[in-house]
């Protein structure tokens, strides 16, 4: 197993299970055993990050667990290993020996001979890290093994971020349960026939039902007998999405007509469709309107209410001042455009089109500008509400940006080779493919320069395989400094390189790829100690050779092979266009 696969299959092991003890377990499993080192663990930190705890850990075969015996780890004690991830990165060492004593004395006991650390971070703070142990003998660490599990550290610290974020998402939850129990307004929710699945204390206390009886009701119990076909014609509308008020009394188990108006919609109570049911006793409307100001203000995601025939804001909560960077006076009284909160115009304003139409919208995604220029991600609900025979839009935020900044590291990540840092072979395929479907669309040309390292495998051979990476990425970073803005380096394979010039033909790739040729021949590259020269060599081809109507991709890859085959076949060093 290649470092791309390793790295493919725990990000499979992320995709594919949301057990995110099972995940840490097995990453560090698969880790370990592609390692073959004798120990990896996760410590993760307490809250004020004086102590550390051993969360997770793998041991190779014959090798003593330590995670019973290291569940405080005292930063005090040690203070080395707080000191050296916060400034330098890192901790490594082909023997433990050479590290400062706190940090020796910690490890000797469990019979370590080499080591190497990465700081864990989450929510961009070092909240622990992830170490990999040697306990048979001193291990020098390569260069590569050091960047692959650099990436694969980076990947857990994004994997407990995630964690995290959706641990906050269950607290907010539960939050909103118990808020809809801490209210003495009635709640109660049916299912799409009207059976009732959930009620608040407040209307459970009212209607003096036990649970298992009020649960095994229909929403239209709740009504006396002779207002009960009315009620029905009121929840018969819900389907078209339009919130739906009640002014109808309520009637409980002891036959007490409770004076309510009550109002449905529809929404997701457990991720199924379902009616909801707020009644307001009208003799305390004063007080609920208190209520719900308070929570509005104090709610921890955004909140705001427009009026609906201007879009002004009338109020926003707390919430929404402090994400956004806005003060009150700045906020009231303007418009989202007026503010030029929604990059995504056309977006925002579909949304807001749909609110209208429906009367309601769910987790909606929408990027939002902050005052000082900054971007939020937000998953937006909303719906009509009436007042005082006033229709206003009230709409909620929930900010999403850490798990999007997450999605595009991932995202990024995948596009990316591990040893060089630029784009691997499956993303140069994958914009190939769009240069093809453009330049048949709109005639607009391309090229394609393949490269190839002449005699690295001598390289390999004289200096060893670490040296030959190195190689790899002083040539990438060497070609990157000469890139012009309409062109994408890829790895091809190997020592093999190759380039796309969007606008250019194979005539004008080769003045510049000579160029570059050039200067490589008078370049002596220092890696290791070691002065190395190298050259290489090329084949170039482009659109312009092909017929539109039988071009490929694999047919442009084919013919600057050949001509690459060609170049190297003549002698090397030079760069073959025909």
């Amino acid at each position: 197993m290649n470092s791309l696969e390793l790295l493919s299959k725990i990000a499979l092991l992320s995709v594919n299970t949301n057990n995110f003890d099972y995940q840490m377990n097995n990453i560090l499993k698969i880790i370990g055993e592609y390692t073959n080192v004798s120990r990896t663990y996760i410590f993760i930190n307490n809250e004020d990050n004086t102590l550390s705890k051993n969360e997770f850990e793998w041991c190779n075969e014959n090798i003593i667990p330590q995670i019973d015996n290291l569940q405080n780890l005292d930063y005090t004690k040690v203070p080395s290993i707080k000191y050296k991830l916060e400034k330098e990165g890192i901790i490594f060492s082909d023997d433990i020996n050479k590290l400062p004593k706190d940090i020796i004395n910690i490890l000797s006991p469990q019979k370590i001979k080499s080591i190497l650390i990465f700081p864990l971070y989450i929510n961009k703070k070092i909240k622990g890290f992830v170490g990999y142990d040697e306990c048979i003998e001193n291990r020098n660490w390569k260069e590569a093994d050091i960047n692959l599990l650099a990436t694969i550290s980076s990947f857990i610290s994004n994997l407990y971020t995630s964690f995290y974020y959706s641990k906050k998402i269950e607290e907010d939850k539960l939050y909103f349960q118990n808020f809809f129990n801490s209210i003495t307004d009635y709640i109660f929710i049916g299912n799409m026939k009207g059976d009732i699945i959930y009620a608040n204390k407040s209307a459970i206390k009212t209607f003096e039902y036990s649970k298992n009886i009020l649960f095994s009701m229909n929403i239209i119990d709740l009504y006396p007998i002779n207002k009960r076909d009315a009620a029905k014609q009121i929840l018969n509308t819900l389907p078209d999405r339009k919130t739906k008020s009640c002014p109808l009394e309520i009637i409980n188990k002891s036959n007490k007509i409770i004076p309510v108006e009550t109002r449905f919609w529809l929404g997701k109570w457990n991720n199924e469709d379902c009616i909801f049911g707020l009644s307001k006793d009208l003799t305390k409307e004063q007080e609920a309107l208190e209520k719900f100001t308070k929570v509005f203000k104090n709610n921890p995601a955004l909140m705001a209410l427009c009026n609906m025939d201007d879009k002004r804001f009338i109020d926003v909560n707390t919430s929404f001042l402090e994400k956004l960077g806005y003060s009150y006076q700045e906020i009231i009284g303007k418009t989202s455009t007026e503010l030029n909160l929604f990059p995504q115009a056309m977006k925002h304003k579909e949304t807001a089109n749909k609110l209208a139409k429906t009367g309601n919208i769910k987790n909606i995604e929408l990027k939002v500008r902050c005052k000082d220029g900054s971007f939020l991600y937000g998953l937006f609900s909303g719906e009509i509400i009436e007042s005082q025979n006033k229709q206003y839009y009230l709409t909620l935020m929930i900010d999403i940006s850490e798990k999007k900044i997450i999605e595009q590291q991932l995202e990024e990540l995948s596009k990316k080779d591990t040893l060089t840092n630029i784009y691997n072979r499956r993303y140069i395929f994958d914009q190939l493919e769009l240069y093809l479907n453009n330049f048949i669309k709109t005639n607009q040309i391309f090229s394609i320069t393949i490269m190839d390292i002449d005699f690295f495998k001598n390289i390999n051979d004289t200096y060893g395989h670490i040296v030959g990476d190195y190689v790899l990425i002083e040539f990438t970073k060497f070609i990157s400094k000469y890139l012009k803005t309409n062109q994408i380096l890829g790895r091809y394979g190997g020592e093999e390189f190759i380039i796309i010039s969007n606008g250019e033909s194979k005539l004008d790739s080769n003045k510049q790829i000579y160029d570059i040729l050039s200067k490589i021949n008078q370049k002596t590259f220092i890696i290791k100690s070691h002065k190395i020269k190298f050259t290489f060599s090329a084949g170039i081809s482009d659109t312009l050779f092909f017929n539109k109507d039988t071009i490929t991709v694999e047919k442009l890859i084919n013919n600057a092979d050949e001509r690459l085959y060609k170049a190297k076949k003549t002698g090397r060093n030079k760069i073959s266009i025909n």
